[in-house]
């Protein structure tokens, strides 16, 4: 099953367990952030990647530098590992990790979820690959994919969802990173941006498989 496929179906398992108004509101936020210009402003190919030093789910910190200058790199952005969208995908980019080692590059994925609790998701979902903080989103800050959450969806969240934002990001500003996926050559230098505000949706992890042999093949000639 591919990963649209999965999201697919958690779309219509969530359309059955999400009352619809907070649904109508989750559809405003999305339609919202598409027409905020933020996409447009948002980090491109073409632009240099903005370094980083980030600690992993063990605390070790992880820098862009040094991931770089083993390959290209893929970068996830992701919400957190409460989000059941983010949880599929997760499971999904554990698929190409070795098609990606193969072409020499690394896959790491970024949330502002602290490392004690992206340890419990590498435990308990078999993770192959670094998940990193990004402490208050400041980093998707940089790179124009922060927002903060409607205050009627904080509400939702925290007393319908259960979801404890402000705990598990250890940060009480309600922000999260729009679902992003770059690839880096390299040099540093983005290649690929797959963006969406409607964080139901997510590339396939097969186009950044393709996207890196595509830097290889390109390097090679």
């Amino acid at each position: 099953m591919t990963l649209d496929e999965q999201l697919a179906k958690m779309r219509d398992t969530m359309a059955k367990e999400i009352p619809a108004e907070i649904r109508e509101q989750m559809h405003i936020e999305n339609e919202t952030l598409r027409g905020s210009g933020m996409l447009e402003s948002a980090i491109k190919p073409g632009d240099p990647l903005p370094a980083f030093e980030m600690p992993n789910h063990t605390g070790e910190t992880v820098s862009s530098e040094a991931l770089l200058a083993e390959g290209p790199l893929v970068i996830s952005f992701f919400r957190g590992h409460w989000c059941p969208y983010c949880a599929v995908e997760l499971y999904a980019l554990r698929e190409i990790v070795d098609d990606l080692k193969a072409l020499g590059a690394n896959l790491v994925a970024m949330t502002p979820t602290l490392p004690e609790f992206n340890k419990a998701q590498i435990d308990k979902r078999r993770l192959n690959f670094p998940l990193l903080t990004d402490r208050g989103n400041d980093y998707a800050a940089g790179i124009g994919i922060r927002f903060v959450l409607a205050e009627i969806l904080q509400k939702a969240y925290a007393n319908v969802g259960g979801i404890d934002l402000p705990t598990i990001n250890g940060d009480p500003s309600w922000t999260l990173p729009i679902p992003t996926r770059l690839v880096v050559d390299r040099g540093g230098i983005v290649r690929a941006v797959d963006m969406d505000p409607d964080y139901t949706y997510r590339p396939e992890p097969s186009k950044s498989v393709a996207d890196v042999r595509a830097l290889v093949d390109a390097a090679a000639a």
